[in-house]
């Protein structure tokens, strides 16, 4: 993720306020039915404050942010957490029956998505569901979280769906598939594109 230093604590602490509860989300729901369908353990990548982590039994939270985990620690009381970078993994091959993003990927490069799908592919069961949340939208670019903070910048992809299955087929997971959904936030409304897949 593109940030300097743990940009994210920054506004860790205002930003239930900003986003939560969140279920408004799209990822909420799909965390919910994603808690029902599992039986094992569930890696929420790039979990940040566990507003979704918390719903999973047996939840795992990477986050690179120790500021997010650290309200993810009060919030997700029964989920191991993890201090590391989704670009790198730190788990063994078939370690988790499921996955969940929710809007976090986003925040990876287009290039460094690909390699981190394909990297959580290997780390699932087979047949393991995956359910994730992405921005709506074409290109890259920097912005800040000017509604919270003018000195918090992080990285944003925007996809179109069928760029967003392609990369998701290419990882090798398979029944992908991308619905649109509409995000409202206390300012605006964010079209989302929803991703279900599974491994083989």
């Amino acid at each position: 993720m593109v940030e300097t230093g743990d940009v994210w604590a920054i506004i860790a602490e205002r930003y239930e306020e900003a986003y939560g509860p969140k279920t408004g989300s799209p990822g909420w729901p799909r965390a919910q039915r994603l808690a029902a369908r599992v039986d094992g353990r569930i890696l929420d990548l790039a979990c940040g404050p566990g507003f979704e982590l918390a719903l999973f039994t047996r939840g795992v939270g990477i986050d690179s942010s120790p500021g997010m985990l650290a309200v993810a620690r009060r919030r997700a009381v029964n989920s191991d957490l993890v201090l590391g970078d989704v670009r790198a993994l730190p788990f063994r091959p078939a370690a988790f029956a499921g996955a969940f993003s929710s809007f976090a990927l986003i925040h990876l490069t287009k290039r460094e998505l690909a390699a981190t799908l394909a990297d959580l592919c290997r780390l699932l069961q087979p047949g393991a569901p995956v359910e994730a949340t992405f921005f709506s939208g074409e290109g890259e670019k920097d912005t800040t979280f000017s509604f919270l903070d003018d000195h918090a910048t992080a990285h944003y992809s925007y996809y179109r769906p069928a760029e967003l299955a392609a990369l998701f087929e290419s990882a090798g997971f398979t029944g992908v598939t991308v619905e649109r959904e509409l995000l409202h936030e206390p300012k605006i409304t964010i079209e989302g594109l929803c991703v279900s897949a599974s491994t083989p």
